[in-house]
């Protein structure tokens, strides 16, 4: 706020904040049948987007079986992931 503002103003709100809200407020506003449909239709829209890029596909699919292959899961891939 300038000195020559008329009219102080509040500080902003947090609209990081206001959006979580909303999104808490409206997921907890489902069903859980409802939360796994919604999960379900991300999970495929993710594919559908890995899929449409071959060189990505290749890469998550090398990495997540280097992974499995590795044991738990938790060591690093080659490429520092």
């Amino acid at each position: 706020m300038r000195s020559s503002d008329p009219h102080p103003v509040a500080a902003p709100p947090d609209l990081f904040a206001a959006r979580r809200e909303h999104q808490r407020h409206r997921a907890m506003a489902l069903t859980p049948a409802e939360r796994l449909a919604v999960m379900d239709a991300l999970i495929a829209d993710a594919w559908r987007l890995l899929e449409s890029n071959p060189t990505a596909l290749r890469h998550f699919v090398q990495r997540h079986h280097h992974r499995r292959r590795a044991g738990s899961g938790a060591e690093k891939t080659r490429d520092g992931t």
